[in-house]
This record gives C-alpha cells, structure tokens and sequence, in this order.
C-alpha cells in the first residue's frame, strides 16, 4: 500500500522519509494516525498521484473567548496525546499535565 507521510517522519526498512514523501508499506500505516491528527494518508493510486505541493498544516482556529489558538490536539486525552508523542518521536520526559504536553508537542511539531 501507498501512504503521503504527512507531517514528522517514519523509518521503515532502512529508510527514513519526511513528510511529501510517500511511502510503499506492506503494513497499513493508518494505525499511527490518531484522531484529528493524521500522519499518513492512505493513497488509491500510485506516486504519479501525488501533488507535489507540501501538505497542509493543521489549521488553527482563533478561539473567540480567549484570543489563543486552538487545534485538534486540545480535544484529545492525555492518554492520546502521549501516544501521538510517542508515535511522533517527542521526547515528554519531565513533563506530566496536559497544558506542558500541550506546549511540548506543539513546539516539536513546529521545528
């Protein structure tokens, strides 16, 4: 199966890809998608099917109360969020509440 690496990167056999590429898996790599937060995009066809532009970001939604940004990952669980960190590779040591591993994985994601 073909997948888009959407946003951070994966190793599969030897190989280290980054998000545009697309990647030939015999396993199916929608298991590392959580909710709200895709890292793979399953693709029908093959790589002459893939746009060559980057993938878009995560969009940020103004939150009207407060004036500060929201996104997918406020909705999800403590629990959740370790798991995507996990699967994205960032590093949560020291860090237990859910506002710090807010801000740690989004700093992670933005480099």
């Amino acid at each position: 199966m073909k997948f888009k690496v959407l946003r951070g990167q994966h190793s599969e056999g030897g190989e280290t890809y980054r998000a545009g590429d697309v990647v030939d898996s015999a396993s199916d790599l929608n298991r590392h998608n959580s909710p709200g937060a895709k890292k793979f995009e399953q693709l029908e066809g093959g790589v002459a099917d893939v746009p060559s532009a980057s993938p878009p970001a995560t969009p940020a939604v103004e939150d009207e109360d407060s004036g500060e940004e929201s996104d997918d990952l406020d909705d999800m669980t403590v629990v959740q969020l370790k798991t995507f960190a996990e699967e994205e590779e960032i590093d949560l040591a020291g860090v237990s509440r859910k506002d710090e591993i807010l801000s740690t994985v989004r700093a992670a994601l933005e480099q």
